[in-house]
């Protein structure tokens, strides 16, 4: 609340003439609170430092020509960025274990016969 009454959350007029006061918005709740993948918790907290890191970060390493580095340089700079506390480097170790396990069990889950035969 004080963030839109003293203005900092301005962002700009929308195509239809509406005034937007979502520039300091930093969680999707509904996306938060309906998530069904833990990709989905992350896309919906810590929105724009997410969007900041992707842009500046993780974008930047494509010349490495391998997403799970850039992933992990990512988060490791994310890490730092927090403090030198055990804590965070093992918060995005697991970030990074879990991710990377979800979009294999998804991809198994997708190829799977049997998986088909259970959703219909």
């Amino acid at each position: 609340g004080v963030c839109i009454i003293s203005g900092l959350g301005f962002n700009g007029v929308d195509e239809s003439g509406r005034v937007n006061w979502k520039g300091l918005a930093n969680v999707k709740l509904r996306r938060l609170e309906t998530a069904a993948r833990f990709g989905h918790i992350i896309e919906s907290f810590n929105v724009n430092t997410n969007a900041w890191a992707a842009s500046y970060v993780y974008k930047r390493l494509k010349f490495m020509n391998n997403r799970m580095v850039s992933q992990i340089s990512t988060l490791l700079f994310l890490a730092l960025w927090h403090g030198f506390h055990s804590g965070y480097y093992l918060t995005f170790f697991n970030e990074f274990i879990t991710m990377n396990v979800e979009r294999e069990v998804l991809s198994m889950m997708d190829r799977s016969e049997r998986m088909e035969k259970w959703m219909t």
